[in-house]
């Protein structure tokens, strides 16, 4: 863990930053939604196993790779299946979103 904290801060002292994305961005005042704030959110609490795939990051970045020792064995299998949903709902080149998909009961 404390390697991809260490990556994560090395991006943000480097500069490599991103932009919020828009489905993460506070939807609750007045004209956000004219800028498309807060569209597409989908709060995890609401699917089986409280997941959904859902692009947090708005990059493909990975800064956490668990080992395969001992209980980061699990997380990593948890994480595969995790991003194979993730992958499976990105959305279409025309940039209309795909149909959302929950990940397994984990």
């Amino acid at each position: 863990m404390v390697k991809a904290i260490d990556a994560a801060l090395e991006d943000i002292r480097s500069g490599r930053t991103l932009a919020v994305p828009n489905h993460l961005r506070d939807g609750h005042y007045a004209g956000s939604k004219v800028l498309g704030h807060g569209e597409g959110y989908r709060y995890a609490h609401d699917f089986p196993g409280h997941h959904v795939a859902q692009d947090y990051l708005g990059a493909t970045r990975r800064f956490y790779e668990p080992s395969t020792q001992g209980h980061e064995r699990k997380i990593s299998e948890r994480l595969d299946q995790w991003r194979k949903a993730a992958a499976e709902n990105r959305p279409h080149p025309s940039g209309q979103p795909s149909t959302p998909k929950t990940s397994p009961t984990l």
